[in-house]
């Protein structure tokens, strides 16, 4: 897809099915997307797409070396692109408590996923996004959605869909318009795989809230 940027105006409180149809269509070919988030818009495309990944990677002229994060509808969705086994103790307490919504959890990754998407030790950052219809679209899709800010490496986050048109406008196949969005801070990002967790990136849900469930 290397036609110029379409442009999708959506109203966030209503899931409209053709316009999901749509977006669904260029994600099932590769394609690469900008949509709102709760916290920023999100430049993403189908997990399991190697040649989208490799776009984004350089759309955003981001180093390789640095993993991306998806999003997902709900728990069934997640058990699909994680390790099979038990959970780690924490999540159960953390998903609970702070999903949908901001917080990123990194976990020990599914084998069929994409290498260039993993972390190192092939683990993958995973969230439940607090917007419905996000949620509601990546279900009708039926697979993840790689979810990174939607901005060049080391630039600022954009915040609204007319920026992002500007920004990246004949490199990727869509821009989604839901509006401004907060742009407060990214997601905090809580490290499962560790034998003790950790908080990797401070973000919008503050440590003090977080450390209380990561307490043995």
């Amino acid at each position: 897809m290397e036609a110029l940027s379409e442009f999708m105006k959506i109203d966030l409180k209503e899931f409209d099915l053709h316009k999901a149809g749509k977006i669904r269509n260029i994600l099932k070919q590769d394609g690469v997307i900008i949509y709102p988030t709760e916290t920023i818009y999100g430049l993403g495309s189908n997990c399991f797409s190697h040649k989208a990944i490799r776009r984004i990677f350089d759309i955003k002229s981001r180093s390789k070396s640095k993993a991306l994060a998806v999003v997902i509808s709900d728990l069934d969705m997640l058990k699909k692109i994680v390790r099979e086994g038990r959970l780690p103790s924490y999540f159960e307490k953390l998903s609970q408590n702070f999903w949908p919504g901001p917080l990123t959890l990194i976990l020990n990754a599914a084998s069929h996923l994409p290498a260039d998407l993993l972390g190192p030790g092939g683990t993958i950052a995973v969230r439940q996004p607090g917007l419905d219809w996000l949620r509601s679209l990546i279900a009708f899709c039926g697979f993840p959605l790689i979810s990174t800010s939607s901005n060049l490496s080391g630039k600022k986050s954009i915040l609204n869909a007319k920026q992002a048109f500007e920004v990246f406008q004949g490199k990727v196949d869509l821009v989604i318009d839901g509006g401004k969005v907060p742009g407060i801070l990214p997601s905090t990002i809580v490290d499962l795989t560790l034998p003790d967790p950790k908080i990797v990136r401070k973000g919008i849900i503050p440590p003090k809230k977080i450390i209380p469930y990561l307490k043995k």
